[in-house]
């Protein structure tokens, strides 16, 4: 799945080519390929916040999915912030159109 900056020409995309899924930004103008996560786990379904500059995007593996936000494509390890870490799976975060708020799935079940 792949998103474009509203802001910019990049498109931010997962591909297996490290072994794992990885998030990867590419500017569709003068093609840099920039890769912004290191493989230790699955990175799925990233979505460019309304403004276009924070990407939300789910992380883990096949029992186990938290959201997390990047808050600096620049500075993708420093700038990423977890939002979910517990045993419960979270996946397919949407931004709500203010860019405040981010949803998501959780199967959470007390």
């Amino acid at each position: 799945m792949s998103r474009r900056s509203t802001s910019s020409n990049s498109v931010v995309f997962v591909s297996g080519r490290s072994g794992k899924g990885d998030l990867y930004m590419i500017d569709s103008v003068t093609r840099v390929l920039t890769r912004l996560t290191k493989g230790e786990k699955e990175y799925l379904y990233p979505q460019w916040s309304p403004e276009g500059k924070r990407i939300a995007f789910m992380y883990g593996n096949n029992e186990n999915h938290d959201i997390a936000v990047m808050n600096d494509v620049t500075r993708p390890a420093e700038s990423t912030r977890v939002l979910t870490s517990w045993e419960h799976d979270d996946i397919r975060p949407v931004w709500s159109p203010d860019g405040r708020k981010i949803a998501f799935y959780s199967n959470y079940n007390p």
